[in-house]
């Protein structure tokens, strides 16, 4: 069934958030190094630019705060629509949902998970709080394309503990690896399996640019927006 998709791009810098706004880019993930402090300017920057800033701050294996409850209070507070990704542990993801939206990727970075699925291992209580969005890792460390026989029962499992979007995450080494068609047939096997799947994004990790993500991804977002129309609303308004 066509509906409106989540379109995001994760990545470390970005040169015109306005371009991202523009080419149907709704949420932008700000991908930054475990513990480092939120930075309001990127918040500032978001809002000028009509996108939902969210905190990407918990990457390979490692936790995104510095263990105080006070990091997701002070996140909150600048204006962080979310905060999180594939490292954090189940007192880390209850702080995030006291304060924020938790942003999920599963992944081979997650301890004690199961193919992406940290309901299965890692939280294995509901969602709480201000919710949960789950946009899964669809790659191994060894750049193979991981499809519905892989994250299915994550994803299955998410719509049980009440996430509210739960989508599909690429990573910017998979276009060599990939095509377009792979995410849509993976997209439509949510749809198979009772599950909507609520938009899809391309993840680049340290030291990419989200403008450079755009420019190289420009042709798969267009194919997938000729099926799914972007969606409009910033991640506050969609909750």
């Amino acid at each position: 069934m066509t509906h409106n998709f989540v379109y995001f791009i994760g990545a470390e810098s970005y040169s015109d958030l306005g371009e991202l706004r523009r080419a149907g880019i709704i949420d932008f993930h700000q991908v930054q190094h475990s513990g480092t402090p939120p930075t309001a300017q990127v918040v500032a920057d978001c809002n000028a630019a009509g996108l939902s800033p969210i905190l990407n701050n918990g990457n390979d294996g490692k936790p995104g705060w510095n263990g105080s409850d006070s990091y997701y209070i002070t996140a909150a507070a600048q204006g962080w629509h979310a905060a999180g990704g594939e490292s954090e542990q189940a007192g880390e993801i209850d702080s995030i949902m006291n304060h924020l939206i938790f942003l999920n990727y599963g992944g081979e970075g997650t301890p004690g998970g199961n193919q992406d699925d940290i309901f299965a291992v890692t939280h294995p209580g509901p969602v709480h709080g201000y919710g949960c969005a789950s946009y899964f890792e669809t790659y191994d460390q060894y750049k193979n394309f991981w499809g519905w026989n892989i994250i299915g029962e994550a994803v299955r499992n998410a719509k049980v503990h009440g996430v509210k979007e739960i989508g599909i995450c690429v990573g910017s080494w998979m276009k060599g690896q990939s095509t377009s068609q792979d995410y849509i047939s993976l997209a439509n096997a949510f749809e198979t399996n009772g599950v909507t799947c609520s938009g899809i994004g391309v993840w680049g990790g340290y030291g990419s640019n989200a403008n450079t993500i755009l420019n190289t991804f420009t042709d798969w977002f267009q194919t997938w927006m000729a099926i799914w129309p972007p969606q409009t609303l910033t991640m506050k308004k969609r909750f």
